[in-house]
């Protein structure tokens, strides 16, 4: 198996974004020890950029060419994992790491208005993640590059998937009471070994004639 890992840079507000450290993290744990048995990782943070990350992502694709894809941005609201169900043919105007707004439009002219990734979320938030970190379903991944890139991932794979995490913080690291929501980052490593193993063990069941 093969899958494809991807965060995001900088962008404004948030000049250490907690998807590229944490994509950082899995690929320092799948060089020194292989983050998930028999399943070959390829990472890569993509630029918070209209346009030039979904040329990035198009290029990844091609040349990785994954049996699934795993992506990762942060939201301050998030509180655990939250694991989005659908992307959506749309984009709004929040300014992207070069200052570039767009206006409100479709991400592609003639697409569905929505799509749907292929893992069946109820059932994995049923894999018991570690302590302090929940799983959560969203049917709404915003309008910022989150979903520009989910939308555009889907139309690549239906195996692929997108998940909003927290802030981060080490795992010896000590927060003041007042610093805000995080969780440490070992911990959520964990919980994407947990949720990656789980969406490879639905991708075998298809390819076994298990489920459709």
């Amino acid at each position: 198996m093969r899958l494809f890992i991807t965060g995001f840079g900088p962008f404004p507000g948030v000049k250490d974004n907690p998807s590229a450290r944490l994509v950082r993290h899995i690929a320092m744990l799948d060089q020194k020890t292989g983050f998930l048995e028999h399943v070959i990782c390829h990472t890569h943070i993509l630029p918070t950029e209209w346009g030039r990350a979904g040329d990035e992502l198009a290029q990844q694709f091609a040349a990785f060419k994954p049996d699934m894809a795993l992506h990762f941005g942060y939201s301050p609201q998030a509180r655990g994992l939250v694991l989005e169900r659908l992307a959506h043919n749309r984009r709004c105007g929040s300014p992207d790491a070069k200052g570039r707004r767009l206006a409100c439009t479709e991400i592609e002219p003639g697409a569905p208005a929505r799509l749907e990734t292929f893992f069946d979320l109820n059932k994995l938030i049923n894999s018991p993640p570690p302590a302090n970190c929940d799983f959560q379903l969203s049917d709404d991944a915003g309008t910022y590059l989150c979903n520009e890139i989910y939308f555009r991932s889907l139309r690549l794979s239906k195996t692929a998937l997108f998940v909003h995490i927290p802030a981060l913080q080490a795992d010896d690291e000590i927060l003041p009471s007042n610093h805000g929501y995080s969780l440490k980052i070992g911990t959520v490593a964990s919980a994407v070994q947990i949720l990656s193993t789980a969406c490879l063990q639905q991708l075998k069941q298809r390819a076994r004639g298990d489920v459709t």
